[in-house]
Formats: C-alpha cells, structure tokens, sequence
C-alpha cells in the first residue's frame, strides 16, 4: 500500500505564530524574538521596508529593463519623481547593495544594478506581471 504523502504546512512571511509552539518555548519562558526566529526573517523585513519606500521598485525595473548603466537626470526623468526622491532612493538601494555608481567614461555618473540585485529580476518582473493582470 502506498502512503500518501501530504506537504509541509506553507507559512507566510509575516506569519510566525508558528514558531511560539512548546517545541521552541518551554512553558513559562519568555520567547527572544531574536533568538528564535530565523535570522532571514529580519533580512527580509529590510529588503521588503527598502523595496516598498516611494520609487525604489520603479527604478530597479527602470535600471532591469535598460540592461545598462543610466545616468541620474534620465532615471530621474523615467521614474517621474523629484531629484529629491530619486537621490534618496538611490542612496539606500546602493547602501544595501543593489544599486553600484558606475565610472565609465561613457556612462559618467551612471547608476547600474549590482550582480546580487539582478538575480532579482524574475521576482520583479513577476511582480509586474501580477500587477499588470489583476482584475480591476
């Protein structure tokens, strides 16, 4: 007879309820948040907080969609926002390490994504995607 094979329960993100079991807390402790969740919980916290900040989004799929480093007045300029926004933007994308100031003498000043930042682009487009499609 074959047994059938069931899937481990999915837990969203946020989601960390799970984690207050008497298999992480015996009883009468108090439960360290920083103990005991996992630390990827917290990078991903700041990724998401950097990401969902006015145009961060909008301009790593402007940098994704351009495949080249592009200079600050043309970003700005795609993303439709204040210098303002768009610098402080970039600041925190490049402090994070997803954005890289380029010195090409063709591109002087140009902002490009990093490496790291590119393996992200299948997530941002499918977010797009997904956006894009939804009903109204």
């Amino acid at each position: 007879m074959v047994e059938a094979v069931t899937a481990p329960p999915k837990y969203h993100w946020r989601d960390l309820s799970f984690m207050g079991t008497a298999a992480c807390v015996d009883a009468g402790e108090t439960m360290d948040i920083e103990a005991a969740c996992d630390p990827v919980y917290g990078q991903m916290d700041d990724l998401l907080e950097i990401l969902t900040r006015s145009k961060a989004l909008h301009i790593m799929l402007v940098l994704d969609q351009k495949g080249h480093p592009m200079r600050f007045t043309d970003l700005k300029r795609r993303v439709d926002s204040s210098s303002t926004t768009v610098s402080r933007r970039l600041k925190e994308l490049q402090d994070y390490g997803l954005i890289e100031q380029t010195a090409d003498s063709e591109e002087a000043g140009g902002y490009a994504l990093t490496e790291q930042a590119r393996t992200l682009s299948p997530i941002f487009h499918d977010l797009f995607n997904w956006v894009a499609n939804r009903p109204q």
